[in-house]
């Protein structure tokens, strides 16, 4: 089986991980409620530490311009005089 770039609508685990002993080899595990919600809350964390993670160089970025631009006007202003 391959992995893709998309994640499976029914939880990693249960897409990526067949039963291997008994009567029901090859079929897909199932996940009990809980887990498939603690899986659920781990991904989002892994998405919000991402846009936090983006964000902050943005903001970053933008601030670094912002005194960039300032400094550059206040030069273009004293060529002015």
């Amino acid at each position: 089986m391959a992995i893709t770039a998309e994640a499976p609508r029914g939880g990693v685990v249960e897409h990526y991980c067949p039963i291997t002993k008994g009567a029901q080899v090859g079929s897909p595990v199932k996940m009990m409620k809980f887990q498939r919600k603690k899986e659920a809350e781990a991904r989002q964390r892994q998405i919000a530490a991402t846009i936090r993670y983006i964000s902050c160089c943005l903001i970053a970025a933008l601030s670094i311009g912002d005194f960039a631009l300032l400094y550059f006007f206040t030069e273009f202003l004293r060529g002015l005089k």
